[in-house]
């Protein structure tokens, strides 16, 4: 039998930290205006990392830029909510892994945890900062995460900070976390080039957060460092059975429930 996950009405409950789809309008949910205005500007913000950075436009640009790199938003933990469709193929995915491996009553239990999971899919909790220059929004969103998990792009927090481990354990310009990243010709330098300037820039960015921990803890507003190792090695575990889907949604609970009570904190 699978572990219980977290009590979640307190998160429901409070509506006006979800974002819908009428507050987000034509942005994306997780750099729309409402995002800036009620979780980065003022908690992020907050931190000396940021301090030289100016959010004045970022709510209606949709990201910032810290040196010459561009600072937006993320969904961490993906549960399939979006525009046009309350589940998508992630929800699907995870749900059939519910029915295929759990009895009718233990399925129906935690196909209600998935449904409320889904519900805080585009939450303040839920959200983080992600670097947009070098593409790395989408290496998190790629087939380079996926691998095992029967063809799925899942776009895993837990699997994307394994990977941002890596990196900084195996510090080099070749690594996996920059196959996103491709410049195009200009008038003054070829694509190669370009896409060399591009990996610098995010390569000189995330040197200014030093290791895993600085990341999650300017990044993603965490600096639970058992947590955070967690994460690290939870990603590195596929997601093929209803026991896998639970403990994904634990660790995504645990995650909203540090956040919530960090961001309390900081009120």
């Amino acid at each position: 039998m699978c572990e219980a996950g977290y009590d979640l009405k307190l998160l429901l409950k409070n509506e006006e930290n979800i974002i819908t789809e009428t507050k987000w309008g034509k942005s994306e949910a997780d750099r729309c205006p409402y995002a800036w205005e009620k979780l980065y500007i003022p908690y992020f913000s907050q931190s000396g990392f940021w301090k030289e950075v100016d959010f004045s436009k970022a709510a209606k640009r949709g990201y910032m830029e810290n040196g010459e790199c561009k600072i937006s938003g993320d969904v961490v933990f993906n549960f399939g909510k979006n525009k046009r469709y309350k589940r998508n193929q992630k929800f699907e995915y995870f749900a059939g892994l519910l029915e295929r491996d759990f009895a009718e009553h233990n399925y129906l239990r935690y196909l209600q945890e998935l449904e409320d999971c889904n519900a805080l899919n585009y939450s303040i909790y839920n959200l983080s900062f992600m670097p947009v220059t070098g593409a790395l929004n989408n290496f998190k969103g790629t087939n380079r995460l996926m691998n095992e998990e029967n063809g799925q792009k899942l776009d895993r927090g837990d699997k994307f900070i394994y990977r941002i481990n890596d990196f900084y354990e195996n510090k080099s310009m070749e690594h996996i976390i920059f196959s996103n990243t491709h410049g195009r010709k200009s008038k003054t330098a070829t694509a190669e080039e370009n896409t060399q300037k591009l990996k610098n820039v995010l390569l000189t960015f995330l040197d200014k957060l030093n290791d895993v921990n600085g990341y999650c803890k300017y990044m993603y507003l965490i600096d639970d460092k058992k947590y955070i190792r967690k994460l690290v090695e939870e990603g590195q575990k596929p997601i093929v059975t209803g026991c896998d889907v639970v403990r994904y949604m634990k660790l995504a609970e645990e995650y909203w429930m540090i956040k919530y009570n960090k961001i309390n904190e900081m009120m």
